[in-house]
């Protein structure tokens, strides 16, 4: 018997529990994208964020293809680029557009 008032109030904890915390951010891609970029074009530097870069120009294909396949086109150029001035007014650029 008491095991069956012990069950609606271990529920209630839970559901309880699980709605409290932080709120969930929804941050979509091309923010995230933009914000890489402008991380390049502060450093200069191009690591391991131009995989989820690229990632998010090629899904910009399907909601805008000509605008991506330029993005894309001048990504890639950036990835070629060696000085560090130039790497940072490529990703500055491309982060502008987005």
């Amino acid at each position: 018997m008491q095991m069956t008032k012990l069950i609606p109030i271990l529920l209630l904890s839970l559901a309880i529990g699980c709605t409290s915390g932080s709120p969930v951010s929804d941050v979509s891609p091309m923010s995230t994208a933009h914000e890489m970029l402008e991380e390049i074009a502060n450093s200069g530097v191009i690591g391991n964020q131009a995989i989820e870069i690229e990632a998010v120009l090629e899904k910009m294909k399907q909601t805008d293809g000509a605008k991506a396949t330029q993005l894309i086109k001048q990504f890639n150029y950036l990835k070629g680029l060696k000085d560090v001035e130039k790497i940072k007014a490529a990703a500055g650029n491309i982060a502008a557009q987005l």
